[in-house]
């Protein structure tokens, strides 16, 4: 689409009209295709591309294995907003540093430790497929079952 702004010179009725340099020019044969082709705005992204953009991250999103319980894959994920990244998670609660996880957010990883059954299942799966990229309340799983002692760690 061809996008200007109309300038408007004075041509009401009883002014004197100004002398302007359009005025003086006249027609000097405008090449109408040329002056659209450099002065035209491209259209940016179209509904198709974006939507081409949803495709591909859903189908990201469908490539991430889940196996945890959909009650407690959500209850993981909520927690993990609100905390630091799973690697930093991680090394805090081994420095046992209360400045990056404060009582609640300990509280809240205590409340949802992973459980045997949970991790047995993680496993079973890594054994399976060992390429296996999994969804994020696994991963988080997976990284806070390596640390030793974890319970008494956070109960601290």
């Amino acid at each position: 689409a061809l996008h200007w702004k109309r300038i408007l010179i004075d041509q009401e009725v009883g002014k004197e009209s100004k002398e302007t340099v359009w005025r003086v020019l006249g027609d000097f044969g405008l090449e109408e295709e040329e002056f659209a082709h450099l002065f035209t705005i491209e259209k940016k992204k179209t509904k198709a591309t974006e939507n081409k953009k949803r495709r591909t991250s859903i189908k990201k999103k469908a490539e991430e294995t889940r196996v945890l319980d959909s009650k407690t894959s959500q209850a993981v994920a909520i927690m993990l907003k609100n905390l630091p990244p799973i690697e930093q998670t991680y090394y805090a609660i081994i420095k046992v540093d209360k400045t990056e996880l404060d009582e609640d957010k300990l509280a809240k990883i205590i409340l949802n430790l992973p459980k045997p059954d949970e991790l047995a299942l993680i496993r079973a799966e890594e054994k399976k497929n060992p390429q296996v990229r999994f969804d994020k309340p696994e991963r988080y799983f997976k990284v806070i079952s390596k640390i030793p002692v974890l319970a008494l760690r956070l109960r601290t």
